[in-house]
């Protein structure tokens, strides 16, 4: 391994074991202020559309997906 190499990979390493740290050491901070955004009209305004958005490509896979299963069944695209 290169000098170069292994100067990238333990700077990885640590940027990998602060992100850790920094993720345990703040979580309480950060989901109390994200709770405290949620309460706001803004907050449920955010919740419903992105749960609306969910629903709406969770539909989407599962018509793509049932199409695509009763072309493939039918032999109309790959007629082998």
């Amino acid at each position: 391994m290169k000098k170069k190499e292994f100067g990238v990979l333990i700077g990885v390493q640590i940027l990998m074991f602060s992100a850790i740290y920094v993720f345990n050491d703040f979580h309480p901070y950060i989901e109390e202020l994200h709770f405290r955004r949620m309460e706001t009209i803004q907050g449920r305004m955010l919740i419903y559309f992105l749960f609306s958005l969910l629903l709406f490509q969770v539909m989407f896979l599962i018509l793509f997906n049932s199409q695509t299963y009763n072309l493939l069944s039918n032999h109309t695209i790959f007629p082998f």
